[in-house]
């Protein structure tokens, strides 16, 4: 798993499965430094956003298996977008 840099040490900070569980309220803890990292909120709420497109079809559809697949293609997009766009903070 890919480590992300630290916005304090600029050293490996946490995984990118650690990022996918951070929030603008949980911050996590480099594994470098010890010190707080966390995320934007504004960022973190509008990379969410592929997640919220989804539901639309998924209302306006009666296929259940039409229906897996918007949400799973709105919760795949939602993490790429929160890994690629939202960038770490030092909290």
């Amino acid at each position: 798993m890919a480590m992300l840099r630290c916005p304090h040490c600029d050293g490996p900070g946490i995984s990118t499965a650690r990022k996918l569980y951070l929030g603008p309220a949980i911050p996590a803890t480099c594994r470098t430094c010890g010190r707080k990292i966390g995320v934007p909120y504004i960022r973190g709420l509008l990379a969410m956003l592929p997640l919220f497109v989804a539901t639309v079809p998924f209302v306006a559809l009666h296929s259940w298996p039409i229906r897996a697949l918007c949400v799973v293609l709105g919760a795949a997009g939602a993490c790429y977008a929160y890994v690629k766009y939202v960038p770490l903070i030092q909290r």
